[in-house]
């Protein structure tokens, strides 16, 4: 059995920050063949990079939008959003990059910094799903948000 399990991540509306150009990754794919065993996105490590930070210092966090993955049509169970975790590393100075996992709901802090520029990779994993689910393209969106504090 092989499933895709995709992560679409969309930029916060109303994120703030004094002044920053950031790139941050658009989506994530995790193709699954083996739901007993976790799985790397296909795009790993990611990196996440910053510079001309005007201001104030600069958070970044990310939240899942729904609880879970939307199946496919007449699909099994459910993927949780809280399956789909990082690891952060090659974090530079006058910053720390976060490991930590999908909420929905609430925001889970990936970096806080001071520096006018920084980048860090983060790898993307999804949990080992312990639900029977369908084959097929299950999706999930989430949601960036850049601030000043």
């Amino acid at each position: 059995m092989v499933l895709l399990a995709g992560l679409l991540l969309g930029a916060c509306p109303r994120c703030r920050a004094d002044s920053v150009d950031i790139t941050l990754p658009a989506a994530m794919t995790f193709v699954v063949s083996d739901l007993g065993a976790s799985t790397g996105a296909t795009q790993n490590p990611t990196t996440i990079n910053y510079s001309n930070l005007v201001g104030s210092n600069l958070r970044i966090g990310i939240r899942a939008d729904a609880a879970n993955f939307t199946r496919p049509a007449e699909a099994g169970g459910y993927i949780q959003a809280s399956l789909v975790s990082w690891t952060s590393s090659g974090c530079g100075a006058g910053g720390t990059a976060y490991d930590g996992y999908l909420q929905q709901g609430s925001y889970t802090t990936v970096y806080e910094g001071t520096a006018a520029s920084n980048s860090f990779d983060m790898t993307w994993t999804l949990g080992i799903i312990t639900q029977a689910v369908r084959a097929g393209d299950h999706t999930l969106t989430a949601t960036w948000k850049l601030e000043s504090f």
